[in-house]
């Protein structure tokens, strides 16, 4: 029913700049907690050419006045919002007068018109707000007011897409206030995208439980931001009557009626989890606790306490009050458990236990188990951004939707935010004890109560009481406002429809979660470096980058343009994987764990025109993987012509080639296999090498397949054996033979220990520009099935310690020189020259000398010639005869024989080897390395065999050695440099 409490052509509305006369009409204004308000204005104007641009943007007041007293004009404003004017409308126009509608909203509604895309690095989720709201709408300190009392972390980095702003909107510093109960910490990184500044805000804001409202500096005149995140931003002190509209009420008196309650059980509990991969082992699910702990705190005196009277003939209308009272209850969930994971501590517990914030409510049901919050650490209720906090945050918000109230009021006090008691004994309990006035669309989801007033007062964040005894129980306890909805013309009555919450001391009003934009696909990125024109990649401790997203606007130093983000891999372990370093400047595709813009990461890494594809139609049948210093790995795929390439530029180029070998042009230059280097090369394998050209197609056979190598090796060895019987048969000396079969049997076959066998079926030829030196510590083993040929051009020496043993089996011995002298010497032995037929000396041109020391005796047949110092000697058993042509005698003559003196060559006779221990164990050091120094100075080192046998040192006298003992690896290194 419409019934006139008073006359409302005493509201007023003021606009900046406008000197146009103004008369209010109608108007209906919408208010709700964490949301900006929105007034409807219509007035009249005898102005019937008002220009938009002298209103849109303008700052506006609208003054909502007391209600008329008896015999005088009402002028006191009870309330008067402060705004800006959005939108303008001419509706229509008459012979007297034209008819406007303006849209008064705060200032902060403007940020729905700017859409930014930013990275936010570092920074708290108040410290992100305040920094949108003061450098991007140059709003200022008094503007919008933070009273946190929570600590809330620096986020890593925050990005903002597509989402309006505040600097842009030239908000003023004393257009916002903090009063926060938490600390909250530093986010890493928080992103915008797609979404407009005040959505963004919001949905920060939401995510940690803080909601905020609207109030107003009388004193300059604005409208001022107020974020909050517990009871204590709750306003105070009202309370109106429960009247219901009838015939005998009046109007005159500000009150509540249709009030309605609804309950619902909700979630008794809740358990939240996370994963970060910083600490990927820790466990992030939070444990299940009490949020109350038992806490009493009250915050003061409840605010607006209002009679339920119903509208009547009987209702005088001299109070403010409130009537159409209604409630409706759910189950809500009990609990709330969450859960989260964090790379950069992977194995730490992200689970929370479940959080009760019920105190024992038996009408919620059930555990809500809720994944990926987003929060780095486990952590306590009290901890902002950890799990516990947002199972705490999550199960207000459940037990929110617990209790639906309703109602309505002629008090034009009552707002979004305000608590409320319901006075009278008909009056729902709820309404009694005190309701948080919430919004028409409760966004804090425990308990919703709506109802009516005429009350100009109410608003939200307003706290107020129904009296009367037929009020709902819950409204005359006080209930929180959350939302109203106001109207009002020249020939209809102010009414105001609320919204609100129960008070509670356990838990506060909290605004709903609002779902972060998920990033579908990926967006372009490059890798950034702090290093101009880096050959290197920028990387932290894990392997991580900065990346600067293509829509980022904001300048950062060099190399900070985000937070460290992981690159996602084909393979990757515990120190193993794949990981190709990116340099700065690389465009890389930018992808977000669960669509969430807070959690990027690098998803794969492309080409562009800066910086070219290698693999393009040009050689498209090739596949290459090349590095920014061109170490390559090349794949060839064409058919006929397929070849592998592994190269690296360092000193010039060292490649592996195998299969079909190009040149730079892709002209043939071979084909197989090659191994080049402009450096040093080194093969070298531990237990063995065998060098094969014997044919193994296909792979077909055991890699130390080596029979053809072998059957050479004991043939060799066969005809080794028969000339060694045949030389010890002639009293010449036999070969090793123990030594070769040893050989052969023990380390060269299947490479049973370390050696190297080398086979050619067709030939070895082994080529040196300089020298060619073969050396063994032990035997020198050389067969030829044919011909053995030794060619010297100039010199050749032969030096044997002990014995020569040379024997011919058949055609002889021929020892030619051309020029020079031939000497044979035995210098401290006898000489033999032993022959089963004749023996023929013979000098061509010049004599033949047979000089000795002592004596010569010349024998044949028995008969002899004796010459010493003495005399000489004659005698035959036949014959003696002398023929001569002159035969004289002279006196006696003497000719001394000029000897040489035979050089002296000391014997080695101090001969020793070694077997080497460990010392520990006592067993022999098998390959082991040493170096052996005698007191002399000389050195020798080597490796011990299979036995620990050091090489046998020689010397001509007793010495002292020094035996060193090295490890591989460090003997390995030292002969390397």
């Amino acid at each position: 029913m419409n019934v006139q409490f008073f006359d409302h052509s005493h509201h007023k509305l003021k606009i900046r700049g406008l000197q146009s006369p103004v008369d209010v009409l109608t108007f209906e204004g919408r208010e709700q907690l964490s949301t900006p308000f929105r007034y409807d204005i219509q007035f009249t104007s005898t102005d019937k050419a008002i220009a938009p641009e002298s209103v849109l943007m303008q700052d506006g007041a609208f003054s909502l006045t007391a209600p008329p007293v008896q015999g005088m004009p009402v002028q006191t404003a009870l309330r008067t919002l402060h705004g800006v004017i959005t939108s303008f409308k001419h509706l229509s126009s008459s012979q007297d007068e034209a008819r406007y509608e303006v849209r008064l909203e705060p200032r902060m509604a403007l940020l729905t018109r700017s859409r930014q895309n930013a990275i936010y690095q570092n920074l708290t989720v108040p410290q992100i707000v305040e920094k949108i709201l003061r450098e991007r709408h140059q709003m200022r300190g008094q503007d919008f007011v933070f009273n946190l009392k929570n600590e809330y972390p620096a986020r890593e980095q925050v990005m903002q897409y597509g989402e309006d702003d505040l600097t842009l909107h030239q908000m003023r510093g004393q257009d916002f206030v903090f009063n926060l109960k938490s600390a909250y910490p530093s986010r890493e990184q928080v992103m915008q995208y797609g979404e407009d500044d005040l959505t963004f805000v919001s949905r920060l804001l939401s995510e940690v439980g803080i909601w905020f409202r609207f109030a107003t500096d009388a004193r300059l005149k604005i409208e001022v931001v107020e974020f909050y995140d517990d009871q204590s931003g709750y306003e105070r002190g009202l309370t109106l009557p429960l009247r219901h509209p009838s015939g005998l009420f009046d109007g005159e008196t500000e009150a509540v009626w249709g009030l309605n309650t609804a309950y619902s059980v909700v979630e008794k509990s809740v358990t939240t989890r996370d994963y970060n991969y910083r600490t990927a082992t820790a466990e992030m699910m939070t444990e299940q606790h009490d949020a109350t702990g038992g806490d009493n705190t009250t915050y003061g005196e409840r605010g607006l306490t209002l009679p339920l009277r119903h509208p009547s003939g009987l209702f005088d209308g001299e109070t403010e009050a409130v009537w159409g009272l209604n409630s409706a209850y759910s189950v809500v969930e009990k609990s709330v458990s969450t859960r989260d994971y964090n790379y950069r501590e992977a194995t730490a517990e992200m689970t929370t236990g479940q959080h009760d914030a019920t105190g024992g409510d038996n009408t919620t049901y059930g555990e809500a188990y809720h994944y990926a919050d987003n929060f780095l650490q486990k952590g306590d209720k009290e901890a902002a951004e950890s799990g516990a906090f947002y199972a705490r945050i999550r199960h207000e918000r459940y037990l929110n939707e617990q209790a639906i109230l309703q109602g309505q009021s002629t008090s034009s006090l009552l707002m979004p935010g305000l608590e409320i008691r319901v006075q009278g004994d008909d009056a729902p309990a709820v309404f009694r004890k005190g309701v948080l006035i919430t919004g028409v669309t409760a966004l804090n989801e425990q308990a919703i109560l709506k109802g009516q007033s005429t009350s100009s007062l109410l608003m939200p964040g307003l706290e107020i009481k129904v009296q009367g005894d037929d009020a709902p129980a819950v409204f005359r306890k006080g209930v929180l406002i959350t939302g109203v909805t106001a109207s009002a013309a020249r020939d209809r009555s102010y009414e105001l429809t609320f919204t609100a919450i129960p008070y509670s001391e356990r838990y506060g009003y909290r605004p709903a979660l609002i779902p972060c934009p998920v990033m579908a696909g990926t967006l372009p990125a490059r890798v950034t470096s702090t290093v101009k024109n880096d050959i290197y990649a920028h990387i932290d401790k894990d392997g991580r980058y900065r990346v600067n997203l293509d829509f980022d606007r904001d300048t950062w130093k060099p190399g900070y343009e985000s937070l460290w983000v992981r690159q996602s891999r084909p393979y990757a372990g515990d120190t193993y994987g794949l990981h190709l370093p990116l340099l700065a400047g690389t465009e890389v595709s930018i992808a977000f764990e669960e669509g969430n813009p807070d959690r990027p990461y690098i998803a794969g890494v492309k080409h562009d025109s800066a910086h070219t594809d290698h693999v393009t139609i040009q050689n498209y049948k090739r596949n290459v993987l090349r590095t920014p210093a061109n170490n390559k790995i090349r794949l060839d795929d064409e058919r006929g012509k397929e070849h592998i390439k592994v190269s690296t530029e360092y000193g010039g180029k060292s490649q592996l080639n195998l299969g079909h070998l190009v040149d730079a042009g892709k002209q043939q230059r071979g084909e197989g296999f090659e191994l080049r280097t402009d450096l040093w090369g080194t093969v070298r394998a531990k237990k063995g090498i065998f060098i094969s050209s014997d044919a193994q197609d296909k792979a077909q056979g055991k890699v130390r397949e080596m029979a053809p190598a072998m059957a050479i090796l004991d043939g060799a060895q066969s005809q080794m054996k028969s000339l060694s019987t045949d030389a010890q048969t002639a009293n010449a000396d036999p070969a090793d033979l123990s030594s070769q079969i040893a050989l052969l049997q023990q380390s060269v076959k299947d490479l049973t220990q370390a050696a190297i066998l080398l086979s050619a079926p067709k030939g070895v030829a082994i080529a040196s520009g300089e020298h060619l030196q073969l050396a063994a510590s032990k035997n020198l083993i050389a067969n030829a099935g044919n011909h053995a040929d030794i060619g010297v051009v100039k010199n050749m020496f032969i030096g044997v310690g002990q014995a020569l043993s040379v024997f011919v089996r058949k055609a002889g011995i021929k020892l030619f020189a051309n020029k020079g002298a031939i000497s044979v010497q035995a210098q401290n032995d006898l000489m033999e020259l032993l022959a089963q037929k004749s023996i023929e000396i013979t000098s061509t041109e010049d004599e033949i000398k047979i000089t000795a020391k002592k004596k010569i005796t010349l024998n044949g047949g028995g008969s002899y010639i004796r010459l010493d110092a003495c005399g000489i000697e004659a005698g035959t058993p036949g014959e003696y005869n002398v023929k001569a042509g002159y035969y004289g005698r002279k006196p006696k003559a003497k000719l001394t024989p000029e000897l040489m003196a035979f050089p002296v060559i000391k014997s080695e006779d101090f001969n020793q080897s070694f077997i080497l221990l460990d010392e520990n164990t006592g067993q022999p050091l098998i390959n082991w390395p040493y170096e052996l120094e005698l007191e002399s100075g000389l050195k020798m080192s080597g490796i011990t065999d299979e036995n620990g046998n050091t090489e046998l040192i020689s010397s001509d006298k007793e010495e002292v050695v020094n035996i060193s003992v090295f490890e591989p690896d460090e003997f390995l290194d030292d002969e390397i440099n």
